[in-house]
């Protein structure tokens, strides 16, 4: 899912949409695809949320600093878990 997204990365919406159906359609149900998409979205999110934290260390920016990055990932994420659910639906219905 990850590697298509960034071959499609330069289409805003349909970039996210087209590398979540083309995961959802290959692991092929609706709970695996959307494990795949949220699992590595929010080891980014952390880890990009500690290294924040360790290059700032003003308290009224730390709020600021730390929610940005898992505001970011989920942005970016929401595109591609919607295109999860529509190709683990497309793959469930296909094979029935």
């Amino acid at each position: 899912m990850y590697t298509i997204s960034m071959f499609v990365f330069w289409i805003p919406v349909l970039g996210g949409l087209i590398a979540g159906a083309v995961g959802g359609w290959v692991v092929g149900r609706v709970k695996g695809a959307l494990t795949v998409s949220l699992v590595p979205a929010t080891i980014f999110g952390v880890v990009l949320t500690m290294l924040a934290l360790t290059s700032q260390w003003r308290w009224l920016t730390l709020i600021h600093v730390s929610l940005s990055p898992v505001l970011l990932v989920s942005s970016c994420v929401v595109f591609l878990m919607i295109g999860a659910i529509l190709g683990g639906l497309r793959q469930r219905f296909d094979a029935s």
